[in-house]
């Protein structure tokens, strides 16, 4: 696809916290994308694509950089929908499909702790994703508008407030 694909959510987080290495965590998110438009390389033919899907991370090992800096290797599960509308002059159609991914991510976490009742957490993120279900969306006759690549990158950047 080539392009990067923005995307919004919330999430929520259990963690272990101790002081040794083995320190897991769970988060389970709720993600969207902002409308994102593909062309096809034949024809003036496009799709605007939008997803939406859930995310479920676990994080075993903790790895502390600092007294407010750790870092954490992830695995993750998505699970949701690929939603495809057609934009081309002769043949637009809408295709819902399914979206599920695996993927593995290294996060860093900053706290700042600013009372005893919270937190502030600033965070980045960077990993693969590989698709278990690969969409490819065509347009009649045959032209491929979009097909999920066989693995693909993510980076996001984060903030939250975290409550002890």
């Amino acid at each position: 696809m080539g392009n990067l694909v923005a995307t919004f959510g919330a999430f929520g987080d259990l963690a272990l916290e101790s002081p040794s290495l083995l320190a897991p965590a769970f988060r389970l998110s709720v993600q969207g994308s902002l409308p994102t438009t593909v062309n096809a390389t034949a024809t003036n033919d496009s799709a605007t694509l939008t997803w939406v899907f859930a995310r479920t991370e676990a994080c075993p090992l903790r790895v502390a950089l600092s007294s407010s800096v750790d870092a954490r290797p992830c695995a993750f599960v998505d699970g949701g929908i690929l939603d495809a509308a057609g934009g081309g002059p002769a043949n637009a159609q809408t295709k819902l499909g399914p979206w599920v991914t695996a993927g593995a991510l290294a996060r860093v976490t900053w706290l700042r702790e600013l009372s005893a009742r919270w937190a502030l957490v600033l965070e980045a993120q960077a990993g693969l994703v590989v698709p278990i279900v690969r969409q490819t969306f065509t347009f009649v006759p045959e032209i491929t508008v979009y097909q999920a690549p066989a693995v693909t990158g993510l980076a996001s950047i984060g903030a939250g407030v975290r409550f002890p």
